[in-house]
Order: C-alpha cells, then sequence, then structure tokens
C-alpha cells in the first residue's frame, strides 16, 4: 500500500512535493516510486480547518439563540463536522486515508497544526480501525534520497493511536 502524507494546505503539500517527481489528481498529488517511497505515495491536503467543530444548536436547539447569561455553553460531548464548503476535498482525503496502512502527518508542529490533522483523521473513521501494521508517522522534514528512519522518524502500530487524542502530547508517536 502507499502511504499517505496530509498536509495542512495545498501550499505546504506542493512544497513537499517539490521533492519529487509526482502526477497531480484533483484534491491530491501521487509521488512516482523513488528510492524513498518504493512503491510511491499520495500527498494530500486539509485545506486548513476541513473539520469544525459542530455549533451550538446542533446539541441543542435551545443553544441556537444564546444570551451572555447562558454561558458557557459545555456540551457533554464535543462533536466535529466536516466545514461547509469542504465536503469534497474531505471526500478525497477520506478514501485514500481508509486505503492505507500508513499516514504520514505532514501538518505543522504547532496545536494548531496538531488539531487539523487529528480532527480530519479522526472524521475519516480511520482511528478506529483495528489494523495491527497501520503506522502513524510525523513528518519533520524529507529529502529526496534519504531514508525517513536516517532523520529517527518512526512508525509505531495502531495501540498507540487509541490512546491519542487530539491536541495532547504526541510522545510515542514520532521519532
Amino acid at each position: 500500500m502507499k502511504p499517505v502524507i496530509l498536509a495542512e494546505k495545498p501550499s505546504q503539500a506542493k512544497a513537499y512535493a517539490d521533492a519529487f517527481s509526482v502526477r497531480k489528481h484533483e484534491g491530491y498529488l501521487e509521488i512516482n516510486p523513488c528510492p524513498i517511497f518504493p512503491a510511491g505515495a499520495y500527498i494530500t491536503w486539509g485545506v486548513g480547518h476541513l473539520v469544525e467543530l459542530k455549533e451550538p444548536d446542533a446539541y441543542n436547539p435551545a443553544w441556537k439563540r444564546w444570551t451572555l447569561g447562558s454561558l458557557p455553553i459545555l456540551p457533554e460531548r464535543y462533536e466535529f463536522q466536516v466545514a461547509k464548503g469542504k465536503f469534497k476535498q474531505f471526500q478525497i482525503v477520506k478514501k485514500l486515508i481508509r486505503g492505507t496502512d500508513t499516514v504520514i502527518n505532514a501538518c505543522d508542529v504547532d496545536r494548531e497544526g496538531s488539531n487539523i490533522f487529528y480532527s480530519i483523521y479522526y472524521q475519516t473513521g480511520a482511528a478506529t480501525r483495528r489494523s495491527s501494521a497501520f503506522g502513524l508517522i510525523r513528518l519533520r522534514w524529507m529529502k529526496c534520497g534519504r531514508d525517513l528512519r536516517t532523520y529517527g522518524i518512526t512508525v509505531r502500530t495502531c495501540s498507540c493511536m487509541k490512546r491519542r487524542k487530539p491536541g495532547r502530547s504526541a510522545t510515542g508517536l514520532s521519532g
């Protein structure tokens, strides 16, 4: 299976793709086989916040019109949805992620980038897959012709992903 590299935005995906020979497709780029990715790989992107929190009235119709006195609005469980106007790109990302056993997190390493990656990742339903072969890699940097292990990037199994939540430390997930 070809790994899927998920970037935060199209410009970031293009920057990664510049190191490789690629073919363009709608919503993603396909890396041709090379020393780093012998079978090739896919690079796709999240168009920023592809997945967002649901509006308060999605939890409780009474929260459609709120007042200062009704704050804070704290649902029992926060839920996410695909952002308006971004459904087509989400479907592309979802198909690619569900069709692989390796997802490379190429979003920014800050909290926002981590939130973007994990909210998309969880919304695809891939986090619930039970596969001991599944791996998640944090992409720090890449240069064509070098093995990813050269940079200390490792793959962990799905068991550590089950404990991973957006916004928490990535310890155990990256090299």
